[in-house]
């Protein structure tokens, strides 16, 4: 225990790494969260509590919660990570991320819209037969309610991210053009 904080926590890893490479923290962070070893709320607790102890890296912890595109919610994987950061890097309108629209949970509701966007990896969405009738009929309750639906596939969100978000944006153009008369 150093500073109050036992020395395998991974509080102390990442503001350790923080002291020595900086930028590396988002990216572990990203996958401490998504492989479900910490929470973003507790990180942010942990290293509030902690901050004023001497703790070398700790406003490189800071600085990655603070650009962590999904808030507190927990994505399900990594390309949520990756679709968050598209949509940032893209400057494309804000989102709520895992709202529950008509009963389910989607990926991300584009804000003051009726577009949902969806990712899918294949392992998960491709290859299991039950998730894949899940989407279909989510996607069908979803339709009939009035929302759009969008769904993007890992290549597409890593090797065509432009591509993506002119999609996005295509889409908003028509169904809400609102979000894109002013800048973000």
């Amino acid at each position: 225990v150093e500073h109050g904080i036992p020395t395998t926590h991974p509080l102390r890893t990442l503001c350790d790494l923080g002291a020595v490479d900086a930028p590396a923290v988002s990216i572990a962070l990203h996958h401490l969260i998504v492989r479900g070893a910490v929470r973003y709320d507790d990180v942010r607790a942990a290293l509030q509590r902690h901050r004023g102890k001497g703790r070398a890296g700790a406003t490189a912890l800071e600085a990655a919660l603070d650009s962590y595109a999904l808030g507190s919610k927990t994505p399900d994987s990594e390309l949520e990570i990756l679709m968050a950061q598209l949509f940032r890097q893209h400057a494309l309108p804000t989102f709520e991320f895992h709202a529950i629209v008509e009963g389910w949970e989607v990926d991300f509701l584009v804000s003051n819209s009726k577009v949902i966007i969806e990712t899918d990896g294949w392992t998960s969405h491709g290859l299991n037969k039950a998730q894949f009738e899940r989407d279909r009929a989510k996607d069908a309750d979803l339709r009939s309610a009035g929302y759009i639906v969008q769904r993007f596939s890992r290549d597409q969100v890593v090797q065509r991210p432009e591509w993506v978000a002119a999609r996005i944006r295509s889409t908003l153009s028509r169904w809400a053009p609102h979000l894109l008369e002013h800048p973000r």
